[in-house]
């Protein structure tokens, strides 16, 4: 666990403990994900998709980090 504070947005034991949950989202679901993030790897993006029944798509913005909606616009979304 880090030591710098940031252990509750780095630690994924969260998610995964509620991994049973998740499985129930039927909701239409969209997963953005930032390839260069740096609390969460884009193997966490995959996990969410492969758990969460009403995922409809799973986009990978290419050099985006966390904050990517700050870091640039919503328009660099693929609409495919």
């Amino acid at each position: 666990m880090p030591s710098d504070g940031l252990w509750c947005v780095t630690y994924n034991k969260h998610t995964v403990a509620i991994e049973g949950r998740l499985k129930t989202l039927k909701a239409p679901t969209l997963i953005v994900w930032g390839t260069d993030d740096v609390y969460f790897d884009v193997k966490w993006s995959r996990w969410l998709a492969d758990t969460i029944p009403g995922t409809r798509r799973r986009v990978e913005l290419e050099g985006a980090r966390i904050f990517f909606p700050e870091e640039s616009t919503v328009s660099n979304i693929p609409n495919g």
